[in-house]
């Protein structure tokens, strides 16, 4: 593998999980409301992160997120339908299979902070993608497109990194 090539890869290991968090634009985004599972949900849609600053960084995935903060599991895929990678959490272990190595973690918390400039406010997210308004020290969110099936948080670090997540839902 090429240097660049190399360099690649450890861009994408780094930053896989970001990947869940953001969105790529549609073309046209049809009017969506969760389907409710039980107490558990399920989205699927598209999902874009960038990071600017220090480490800046770009990713986009379709996605494929099951669960409850407690207990679910987040699929992500590429835009040609190959599977990047599994989550799977419950109260008392997260788990990260991708194609080449599965990585094991107390908390889906755990696994967010493992690979993000910041956490990732998990809990929250699930009550964003709701419709339920929800604040997080340090995250703006957006949810005046969640009708049409847009969500944008955005979160400043202290190294004045700006993070951006986009999704963008489907039915």
């Amino acid at each position: 593998m090429s240097h660049s090539g190399s360099k690649c890869m450890y861009l994408w290991r780094s930053g896989w999980f970001s990947v869940i968090l953001f969105l790529t634009a549609c073309s046209s985004t049809p009017t969506v409301q969760p389907i409710a599972q039980g107490s558990a949900t399920h989205w699927q849609g598209r999902l874009a992160l960038k990071v600017e600053g220090p480490s800046a960084q770009a990713w986009t995935a379709f996605f494929e997120l099951d669960g409850t903060p407690e207990r679910g599991s987040l699929v992500l895929s590429s835009l040609f339908e190959t599977r990047l990678a599994k989550m799977q959490w419950d109260p008392h272990s997260a788990s990260l299979q991708t194609p080449s190595e599965t990585l094991q973690f107390s908390s889906l918390e755990a696994m967010a902070a493992h690979h993000t400039p910041s956490p990732i406010p998990i809990a929250a997210l699930f009550s964003w993608l709701q419709g339920q308004r929800v604040d997080v020290k340090g995250w703006e969110v957006s949810m005046d497109q969640l009708q049409q099936g847009r969500l944008t948080a955005l979160q400043r670090g202290p190294d004045s990194a700006l993070m951006e997540l986009k999704i963008i839902l489907e039915r």
